[in-house]
């Protein structure tokens, strides 16, 4: 090993091995530990040399960044303690972050320490992988291919050449031996305009896939009546009128069969965009899956909350069920069904439903705005996110974090998707855009 050193981002790295290595630290020697456990405990032998006041200045150095351990553990210090190394000179530094410090000292020790010399044994904790350094991944979308610096989407994904609210990245331009937590900084651009909630989920498969399967636009749907408009997603929604109180088929489309095969039994949402807004306060709909008549599945009712321009039904496996996977699955019909209590005319509106995967997903709930040029920045190595200000350059928290973390995975193609959602009336505007930035680590297991 050419350099061992600890300590953190923030206050910086004191290093224990190496050629930069200041008196009284002289040696350092750590006893990896190698298994299948997530954590695991192990020992770094750290040899002082020097005067009496140089080895206690270094004890007290090493306490405390045992404390800033401590207090990252408690959420009183923003970043945690690491242990750095640097294999061969020349090439990148690896990063492990340790917990549960201890220092100790051989039974000699209190003897050896006046005469000028110290062994100490740091005991730690640590998970079962290492880091390397930050590197910027290259994003496609329907308006960039292979983007450094941003790459831009839109909150919907249609026939235009700039209608994409995903980005993917291809596994030849990153390497990885683990799965590794991404960070992300999504810059809002919409000017006129501003979002509270932003979801994202994210799809992984071994070769790429087309982003057709995921959106089924009015033109695929049966029943009401095809209306023009070009503010709708696709210039075109279904109106569909109904007066029967109970549970009532709305619209249906049929999943093809590539598109199942694409699905290859991930996790998703159902999402039912509403092209105008529902203002009824006693509606319910349900998603269905049917193979001819028979029902396959059923969701449980979703009330429609009054002027809301999206409807999220609960999250299914497509196709559902278990197969045995030797053969395709049998085309699959959607159905979206309704239920009132009013025996008065309803009107429902609806231009796309979107199959959003939740297989790894998170949601950012904003107890603020976020207007043109703010950045979200998540980091998933830290677990924290936050919003940048510019140009004034400050940072401020205004969103809850739930689910993740978002992962990179090895030698897969992977899809994310993005859902601005605006507040109070919880609509999704089909016209807000942002720029995108990825960001990740390399993570092995054997340094």
């Amino acid at each position: 090993m050419i350099e061992i050193a600890i300590g953190d981002d923030l206050t910086g790295y004191k290093v224990l091995e190496g050629a930069s290595v200041a008196v009284p630290f002289k040696k350092a020697t750590v006893n990896l530990t190698y298994g299948p456990e997530p954590i695991l405990a192990e020992v770094l032998e750290i040899t002082l040399s020097g005067t009496f006041s140089q080895i206690a200045g270094a004890l007290s150095d090493l306490e405390e960044i045992s404390l800033r351990s401590l207090a990252y553990s408690e959420g009183l210090y923003p970043a945690p303690v690491y242990l750095r190394f640097l294999r061969t000179s020349g090439f990148e530094y690896w990063y492990t972050p340790i917990s549960n410090i201890r220092l100790a000292t051989n039974p000699d020790g209190i003897k050896t320490h006046p005469k000028g010399s110290l062994l100490v044994y740091l005991h730690y904790t640590r998970p079962n992988y290492f880091d390397c350094i930050r590197s910027e991944l290259p994003l496609t979308s329907k308006l960039d291919t292979n983007k450094y610096g941003g790459c831009r989407v839109r909150n919907h994904t249609g026939p235009g050449a700039g209608d994409g609210n995903w980005i993917s990245i291809n596994p030849d331009h990153f390497q990885t031996d683990l799965p590794t937590p991404l960070r992300m900084e999504f810059t809002y651009s919409t000017v006129a305009g501003h979002f509270s909630d932003l979801i994202i989920g994210s799809i992984r498969h071994p070769a790429a896939k087309p982003d057709t399967p995921y959106f089924a636009n009015s033109a695929d749907f049966a029943g009401g009546t095809l209306t023009a408009d070009p503010t709708a997603i696709a210039g075109q929604y279904r109106a569909r009128s109904w007066t029967a109180t109970l549970w009532t088929s709305l619209f249906t489309h049929n999943i093809p069969l590539a598109s199942l095969a694409d699905f290859n039994f991930h996790a998703f949402q159902p999402i039912l965009h509403l092209h105008n807004i529902s203002t009824y306060n006693d509606l319910y709909l349900r998603f269905h899956l049917r193979q001819g008549a028979d029902v396959m599945y059923l969701s449980d009712p979703v009330y429609v909350e009054p002027n809301s321009g999206y409807v999220q039904f609960p999250p299914i496996t497509l196709p559902p069920r278990e197969y045995l996977r030797e053969f395709a699955p049998q085309t699959i019909t959607a159905a979206i069904y309704g239920k009132k209590l009013s025996g008065a005319t309803y009107y429902l509106d609806a231009d796309q439903i979107f199959y959003f995967p939740v297989d790894y997903s998170v949601m950012f709930h904003g107890y603020s705005e976020v207007v043109a040029t703010d950045v979200l920045v998540y980091s998933g190595r830290r677990e924290r996110s936050n919003i940048r200000k510019f140009p004034a350059n400050y940072e401020i928290s205004n969103h809850v974090r739930q689910g993740g973390p978002l992962m990179l995975y090895p030698r897969q193609h992977q899809r994310f998707f993005f859902v601005m959602v605006t507040a109070p009336n919880r609509q999704i505007v089909i016209d807000r855009a942002a720029s995108i930035r990825f960001f990740y680590r390399k993570r092995i297991r054997v340094l």
